[in-house]
Formats: C-alpha cells, structure tokens, sequence
C-alpha cells in the first residue's frame, strides 16, 4: 500500500507537470496542442522514471531496468500520443479534457507495469 501512495503522489506530480507545461505551451506560447503534448509528456516520462526509481519502488539504477522503461516508454508515449491525437483531432475534445481522459485510461495501468514489470525486485 505504501508504494501505492508514493507512486499516487508522484503521479500527481507528473500528471499537474502534464497538464500546466501543456497549457501553458498551448496558451501562452502559442504552441500546438500536439506539438505542446508531445514535449511536455516527453519531459514528465524522464522526471518520473526518476521519482519512480529512486521515490516509489526504492530500486537501484541498472541499464537492465532503463532498458525495460525505454520499451515501456515507447509504447506508453506511443499510446498516449495516439489516443490524444484521436481525441483533439477526431473527436474534437478539448485539449485539457483529452488529457483528463488519458489520465483515467492509462493511470492504474500504468502503476501495475512499473511495479511488476521495470521495478521489480526479484529475491
């Protein structure tokens, strides 16, 4: 349980980096909606991976482990991307909702990857 309150803290965390460095790339730097996603989900997959690390699951640093997020990081992003292209540009949901639903659809199954699949620690 106490791993799932850390990885819900910094959760938190990386989703208000999302969906702020988003909108503020949208809003004030006048950058696309995918362009500004693509870069600020980019950035919170690295701080994250690092919170995770170290915060969350108390692992130690192995290129086996980094190896592991970069596939996870892959398809994540991929998936991530994806959906929210089909969201904003399809379905013509609002950015800031778009973001809100990839959340829910990818949060839990999120934590039950990183803490089976890269952070495990095997005895």
């Amino acid at each position: 349980m106490k791993k799932f309150i850390r990885y819900g803290l910094v959760a938190v965390l990386g989703y208000s980096i999302l969906f702020i460095g988003t909108f503020l790339l949208v809003e004030v730097f006048r950058f696309s909606e995918g362009l500004s996603y693509f870069l600020v989900i980019t950035f919170d997959y690295v701080v994250v991976y690092f919170l995770n690390l170290r915060f969350v699951f108390e692992s130690d640093f192995s290129k086996k482990n980094l190896v592991k997020y970069a596939v996870y990081l892959i398809i994540s992003w991929a998936a991530n991307n994806s959906f929210f292209i089909i969201m904003t540009d399809i379905l013509n949901i609002y950015y800031l909702i778009s973001i809100l639903i990839n959340i829910a659809l990818f949060g839990l199954i999120k934590f039950f990857v990183q803490k089976e699949l890269i952070f495990k620690k095997y005895e």
